[in-house]
């Protein structure tokens, strides 16, 4: 904006206006990028997919601009018109940095002005200045067989880099989340306490005996790859239209012919468990390479670890020794993954959130002080999703979470962004999704009255349900996203409830469709036949939560008359549920589908499916 030959005085005003309440409240969370960040917003719009479900919906309220009424295909960061953004005094100038910062995804960088050359030489294919192909690496801590949002978040960042043809390298930390990382904490995690109990046993060279090696749970392992997998693996649109698929392996299955492979094309995703690579580490090349390079004044001097080892009292700094040796080398740690990985996969940028600003630093000082054997990296973070209350989004966060792994259902997890706090759903679509920020910020702020109400919520559950709508199709498909338009947003509970035979082939692939978005539970005929207790199938297929500071049990809500089984109120725990409560959608190609629908209280629904014989 500030390069715009015309810029109306108004506009000028509306700038600093919002810089004056802006500026205090956000400095901090930008680092070397600066306060200009704050114009993110206004500076430039980039056109990218809009549904047209979501097209029509906003276009009948009035809400989408004409351009937009035409959905039309993926504009790639490429293809888009060069911007020119300016943070204290240095211009990014290349148009997919340029996307990043202005969406808001960028909190902080190390080196922006050197990643945004980086960024413009790889982007005019300049192949002589690029051997390898650039990768970008993150790491995920194996405390929980869960990611929540703010990892959702992470992932769906480093696929915009995949589609800007970088390499990904994801990093298990099957090594680091045994000692814990100390940042911004005020006592060491559980997880590196409990697995100090786990692990297995081995020979200590230095106590002469065998003893237990502490080591994250394997199931956490498992799990965590398989949904890094699921969201990483997707089909992505590419610019020029073409679709590829990122293909995943394994560095310790990596001969180093296939290293020269992974490096030298792109769309490749490297998974890596860091507690393989430490196995191998002798305790002479960790001081010589790393110890020996990094500065413990420095580490110090870290904001993430000054708050783990002091606190505020009466307007007075006291230290606390509560953090252990492990601990403060956690830091080392990380820095030692990022310049292996560097170094074996040319993964030139780091990505993590905020909060992690102390250890990309580390990686990025350590690479740079070992000279010729080292090579220039550079970090970036992006902001923290937060609870309404302004609590970290985190694994420790009890109510409100959403636990995403492979077995989550599109109806839980559509379900879940439809219901994200007023407060967010803008910054939660420009960080999360393609939608362009010019449709976000008409939509939010067009003022509409119909005569009788404002329709100012009106307009938030219209980027609510653009939000859910758009993640919903980046996790599983644009058809599970339509099925529950269908059966679901429509609340034709109706068409659940009963009996249908004939369908069409597209109807009834889409009422399959639906039922694999919710919780289901699937029998065999011969289980079916000696009738289910009622209390017993519900508790198969919903988990029973704290509603009001009390424990809301199955058994109780059928009693209290809230379960229905096909649309009929079933209040006896004991009802047996067999053959004939079973409906049937025939299609005209001879296919059947036989089922159950139960359905708790207005807002959960759930399936009883028939395995076929």
């Amino acid at each position: 904006m500030w390069h715009s030959a015309t810029c109306s005085f108004s506009n000028i005003c509306n700038l600093i206006l919002r810089l004056s309440w802006s500026f205090i409240a956000t400095y901090h969370l930008f680092g070397t990028i600066g306060p200009c960040n704050i114009l993110r917003n206004s500076i430039r719009t980039v056109e990218a997919f809009v549904p047209s479900k979501c097209n029509s919906v906003l276009s009948t309220c009035g809400f989408l601009p004409e351009r937009w009424k035409e959905s039309r295909p993926y504009s790639s960061l490429l293809a888009t018109q060069q911007s020119v953004l300016e943070t204290q005094g240095k211009v990014v100038q290349s148009p997919f940095l340029s996307e990043l910062v202005n969406r808001g995804i960028i909190s902080q960088a190390t080196d922006l002005q050197g990643l945004d050359a980086f960024l413009c030489s790889y982007e005019s294919g300049n192949a002589s200045s690029h051997d390898h192909i650039p990768a970008i690496y993150y790491g995920i801590d194996l405390t929980n067989n869960f990611i929540h949002e703010g990892t959702l978040f992470q992932l769906f960042v480093l696929r915009r880099f995949l589609a800007h043809k970088f390499n990904v390298v994801i990093i298990l930390g099957g090594g680091t989340t045994t000692v814990g990382d100390p940042s911004y904490k005020i006592r060491r995690s559980n997880a590196a306490v409990g697995s100090s109990d786990t692990g297995c046993h081995a020979n200590n060279a230095i106590l002469n005996q065998e003893c237990i090696v502490p080591s994250s749970s394997p199931e956490n392992t498992s799990a965590i790859l398989d949904i890094v997998t699921k969201v990483l693996t997707q089909a992505i649109e590419i610019p020029g239209g073409d679709i590829v698929h990122p293909s995943l392996s394994f560095s310790s299955m990596l001969s180093e012919s296939d290293v020269r492979r992974v490096t030298s094309s792109c769309y490749n995703v490297v998974c890596l468990n860091n507690r393989d690579l430490y196995d191998r580490v002798t305790l002479s090349e960790f001081l010589a390479t790393v110890a020996g390079n990094m500065s413990v004044g420095r580490m110090l001097s870290r904001d993430c670890i000054k708050a783990r080892m002091s606190f505020s009292e009466s307007n007075a700094t006291k230290l606390k020794a509560n953090m252990n040796l492990a601990e403060f080398m956690y830091m080392s740690l990380q820095a030692t993954d990022f310049i292996h990985v560097a170094s074996k996969f040319n993964s030139i940028l780091q990505l993590g959130g905020s909060d992690q600003m102390g250890n990309i630093m580390s990686g990025v000082d350590l690479s740079s002080s070992l000279g010729e054997a080292g090579k220039t990296v550079f970090g970036i973070t992006t902001p923290l999703l937060r609870t309404p209350s302004g609590e970290k989004i985190s694994k420790s966060v009890g109510e409100g979470l959403l636990k995403i792994t492979t077995d989550t259902k599109p109806l839980a997890f559509w379900s879940h962004f439809r219901s994200v706090d007023d407060a967010v759903v803008e910054d939660y679509l420009r960080w999360l999704t393609r939608v362009p920020i010019s449709l976000i910020k008409d939509t939010m702020s067009r003022h509409i009255n119909d005569g009788k109400v404002r329709l100012e919520i009106y307009r938030a559950i219209l980027l609510q349900v653009l939000l859910a709508d758009e993640l919903t199709t980046a996790m599983f498909g644009r058809d599970y996203t339509d099925a529950l338009h269908k059966y679901w947003l429509a609340r034709d509970v109706g068409a659940l409830t009963r009996s249908r035979e004939d369908l069409s082939a597209e109807d009834y692939d889409s009422f399959v469709k639906f039922t694999k978005c919710v919780q289901s539970v699937a029998l065999d005929p011969g289980e079916l036949e000696g009738g289910v207790e009622f209390g017993s199938l519900l508790d198969q297929l919903r988990t029973p939560q704290m509603v009001s500071g009390k424990f809301y049990s199955n058994r109780r809500a059928i009693r209290e008359g809230t379960c229905r089984i096909n649309g009929s109120v079933v209040s006896s725990v004991n009802y047996k549920v067999g053959p004939g409560d079973l409906l049937r959608s025939s299609c005209k190609d001879g296919r059947v589908f036989k089922y159950i629908t139960i359905q708790f209280g207005k807002h959960q629904l759930f399936f009883v499916i028939l395995n076929q014989v």
